[in-house]
């Protein structure tokens, strides 16, 4: 079936320019090329999925459209856009023209207008074609029919781009077809396009209405069938109803003077093109390109091998005049424990870099240096001070070193931590970094190692080119780097006083490890699976007949038809079993509560109880890694294995930490920072309800239950007070008042009445949030207490659900991630006490807001200085408070002290 794509080309250039926030991409002219770039790079992506015969990119030709003379107010709350965006307008037209495809823009109207029309006549002139409308804009799902599908641009979807047909709307619009949108849209308005809509009705309101009336001549027919102001305001709005229905509907009439034939599309290389990439400065895009090949690719590479002393001394004389040298290690693996060293690349300037085999092996292979001679011939430059050493992901690279005999430099640069605080929203692999920074082609390790085999077995010659350009484009990186640094205080303050200083400390958590007792996992992992044996009996007795407990198709036959227990709309799929789905039903139907439990044991038995003995080492040790760059909001992550999300408060979660043993002669120390985003929260707040409270000592759960419920603290229930730590801590992830009734159990209306008295009592949060979400929608990025920059481009977003997400995130950040940054200071200078103390303390675990320490018996008098240098880490306008524990094991810790 052949295939027509049309490209709403403003979403995609809005969206790309907004995705690089602070930090856009400019070529050496000074010019902002990030939406140019965005654009390029998701056409790309769509010709590779879709391989479409047809091709049409749509524009908007200015503010000025028949919708704007309907209504003088229509996009009148718009925000201009960005000069340097519009700068960039011109260049993608002359890409989209450049690249051979058909360009579409109508003085008056709308890309939207272009992409009604022209997907109408398309299936009209061609029985047989499918039309994709490529769009970031909901509004365009009213044009879905049979063979118009809408590919939304979504991140949620790993390929950027969410797909929706007749089925997927009805499923998400509870029923409606694509044309009952728009009388949706009629009722409800829409802000980012300022579209009134009839006041007070929203979407859950104009979704009934819809559902019952159909169209908007049957509801003002039938106004006699509403109720109270529902009704007052249906009747009083009865013009602007009307008026937002056709402001929403999109034409599909339009004239455009073209056939299916002028479509036709091909993607093939010309001249203007190749003018356009080099003076964009997009040359690692070229090679999408049929016959146009990357021009930074073919610079001359100055890369040596050494293989002799001689070449080695050679190679030291040159780099011990170097102040800036970037270095990387090629293993056999990406665990620095278990993983061998193969080799180790340099480079002291662009384009020159040498790489240094240590163990090769294929036949033939030539013969290399010892490690012990490299490490003569380096160890004297690893030492020096007059040289920095720069490596992508650090941490990694000095832990193979520092376990094969070499010296930890004493100063030192990571250009992944530097990418992932300048450019919070790249994908940072040196691959990526190396096409979006330094514009340049790379060799990638699947092309150099084959499936299965590892670095040792490549050849000399590969090796060097994949290696040197390792090392070669860490040193540009850093180069290109640096000055973006320097202007950011803010940013330069944050790597260099929390997580610079952080990485070495995480890098002995690391080596340490955890021990575990193996007997003990094994009579778990034992335990375990008979229960989940058991549970599965008694899930198969219920339903009666023998079925797959891992197939959510079976047990959805089972529950919903033959067991006939209530469930939501039957998808393409079938019935939902999800997680969520069940623990609605689980209080009222115990086979939902069963297999609950069941998933919940296979989560734990194929996470934790059989694979973790199978990861310690000879010394019965785990050791996780801990990374400074996954997430987005500043708070450290362990991976390989997760050890922070082993659940806390369950029976088999608590078994599992038992299984985490002190060593002999040791005990286990736990220091908790207790409520620490509420206390960040109130701080930047400055709410002086909430200080009061803190600084009282009082129990703030049960102060806000108290207020809430209008009662004494010392007559708060326990369930009122859950009922307020769950709205405390929910305010923080901006939790709306459906989520908040879910969690309680209680309507809408209740909820939504404890948050709005929630905020009164609490006027300060309130105004913080407000002013963090006005912050946000201006400038489209937030910052932490210390200074770390989240890009949030969905606050600018013209979609009102996007923009609320937005304001969400924004709120979330600057708490969570404030803390997580406190938490860091602590441990650094926690790390400086032990040292200049002497004792031994070993800092092994951070499981968010809580540290583990394996200490000595006789010294555990010293974890109360640790505790008080914890809570006098930062001066807020409230206390840190951090709890304390003990005990031999992880799951059997004590207070103390």
């Amino acid at each position: 079936m052949p295939k027509l794509m049309i490209i709403d080309s403003h979403a995609i250039l809005f969206k790309a320019h907004f995705a690089f926030g602070s930090r856009p991409l400019k070529n050496s002219k000074g010019m902002t090329t990030s939406a140019l770039f965005g654009f390029l790079k998701v056409f790309f992506q769509l010709l590779k999925k879709y391989n479409p015969e047809y091709l049409c990119f749509a524009f908007d030709t200015s503010r000025q459209t028949f919708r704007k003379e309907m209504y003088s107010e229509y996009k009148a709350h718009r925000l201009e856009t960005p000069q340097e965006l519009i700068e960039q307008f011109p260049y993608a037209h002359k890409l989209a023209s450049a690249l051979n495809a058909q360009i579409l823009a109508l003085p008056g109207f709308e890309a939207d207008d272009i992409l009604g029309s022209l997907s109408l006549q398309a299936v009209q002139e061609n029985p047989e074609i499918e039309v994709l409308l490529i769009t970031g804009d909901r509004d365009s799902f009213q044009l879905i029919q049979d063979r118009i599908k809408v590919g939304y641009t979504s991140s949620k979807s790993p390929s950027g781009i969410e797909e929706y047909d007749l089925q997927k709307v009805s499923e998400k619009y509870e029923g409606l077809t694509p044309d009952d949108l728009i009388t949706l849209k009629g009722l409800m308005g829409d802000t980012s396009d300022n579209i009134p809509g009839i006041s007070g009705v929203g979407e859950k309101t104009a979704l009934k209405l819809v559902q019952e009336f159909k169209t908007l001549e049957n509801l003002y027919e039938n106004t006699h069938n509403l109720k109270g102001k529902l009704k007052e305001r249906v009747e009083s709005s009865k013009d602007m109803a009307f008026l937002s229905r056709e402001l929403a509907r999109i034409k599909r009439d339009l004239d455009l003077g073209i056939t299916l034939d002028d479509l036709k599309f091909e993607l093939s290389s010309s001249q203007e093109l190749e003018d356009l990439l080099n003076e964009l400065e997009f040359s690692s895009l070229k090679k999408e390109v049929p016959n146009l090949k990357p021009t930074i690719v073919n610079r001359e590479k100055h890369y040596r091998l050494i293989l002799t002393e001689e070449e080695l001394d050679e190679l030291q004389f040159i780099l011990k005049g170097q102040k800036t040298i970037a270095f990387d290690t090629e293993t056999t693996g990406l665990d620095p424990i278990h993983s061998q060293l193969i080799g180790i690349s340099l480079s002291w300037k662009e384009d020159h870099a040498a790489y240094i085999p240590i163990a090769h092996r294929y036949l033939q292979c030539p013969r290399q240096l010892s490690i012990a001679t490299i490490q003569k011939s380096l160890n004297p430059l690893f030492s020096s001070q007059d040289i920095l050493w720069v490596a992508h992901n650090l941490k990694f690279d000095l832990s193979i070193l520092s376990n094969n005999g070499f010296v930890m430099p004493p100063s030192v640069a990571d250009t992944l931590l530097m990418a992932h605080l300048i450019l919070p929203l790249e994908k940072l692999s040196l691959k990526e970094l190396a096409v979006t920074q330094l514009q340049e082609e790379r060799p990638h390790f699947e092309d150099v190692v084959d499936k299965g085999e590892n670095f040792s077995v490549v050849r000399l010659d590969k090796a060097l080119e994949y290696a040197a350009a390792d090392a070669d484009n860490t040193f540009c990186l850093y180069q290109k780097l640096s000055p973006e640094l320097n202007k950011d205080t803010g940013i330069q303050s944050l790597l260099n006083d929390i997580e610079m200083p952080l990485m070495p400390i995480l890098l002995a958590m690391e080596n340490q490890g955890i021990q575990i007792d193996p007997e003990q996992f094994f009579e778990l992992n034992r335990e375990m699976e008979m229960e989940a044996q058991t549970v599965a009996k008694k899930i198969l007795q219920e339903a009666g007949e023998d079925i797959n407990l891992n197939s959510t198709q079976q047990l959805a036959k089972v529950l919903f038809e033959k067991l006939n227990i209530p469930h939501g709309k039957k998808t393409k799929s079938g019935y939902s079993t999800a997680n969520d789905v069940l623990e609605e039903l689980a209080p009222h139907y115990p086979i939902c509560a069963w297999i609950l439990e069941h998933r919940h044991l296979q989560k734990l038995l194929s996470t934790y109880t059989i694979p973790l003995p199978k990861q310690a080492d000879k010394n019965h040790r785990i050791h996780t890694t801990y990374s400074q760059t996954i997430a987005i909001t500043g708070r450290l992550s362990s991976n390989h294995p997760n050890l922070q999300n082993i659940p806390v408060r369950t029976k088999w979660g608590n078994r599992i930490r038992r299984c985490f043993v002190a060593a002999p002669g040791s005990v286990f120390v736990s220091i908790d920072y207790s409520q620490i985003e509420l206390r960040v929260m109130a701080h930047m707040a400055q709410d002086e309800a909430m200080i009061e409270a803190f600084q009282s000592g009082r129990d703030i759960h049960r102060e806000t239950a108290a207020k809430i419920f209008r009662k004494t603290l010392d007559d708060v229930t326990k369930e009122e007070r859950e009922s307020a730590k769950a709205i405390n801590f929910g305010i923080i992830y901006g939790i709306s008042p459906f989520g908040l009734s879910r969690q309680l159990g209680i309507n809408p209306k209740m909820a939504e009445g404890f948050i709005h008295t929630y905020f009164s009592i609490y006027s300060g949060i309130k105004k913080f949030m407000d002013e963090t979400s006005e912050m946000v929608l201006k400038t489209g990025e937030i910052r932490t207490m210390y200074g770390r920059l989240r890009p949030i481009p969905e606050a600018l977003s013209k979609n009102k659900n996007f923009q609320e997400a937005g304001k969400r995130v924004a709120i979330n950040t600057r708490i969570q991630g404030s803390a997580a940054e406190i938490l860091k200071r602590a441990m650094i200078q926690i790390d400086k006490f032990i040292k200049k103390s002497d004792c031994k303390i070993q800092m092994l675990l951070q499981v968010h807001d809580e540290l583990i320490f394996e200490v000595a018996s006789d010294e555990v008098h010293h974890m109360s200085a640790i505790k008080n240098l914890m809570e006098g880490i930062e001066k807020l306008s409230v206390p840190l408070i951090c709890d304390m524990e003990k005990g031999k094991s992880w799951g059997e810790l004590e207070a103390f002290l």
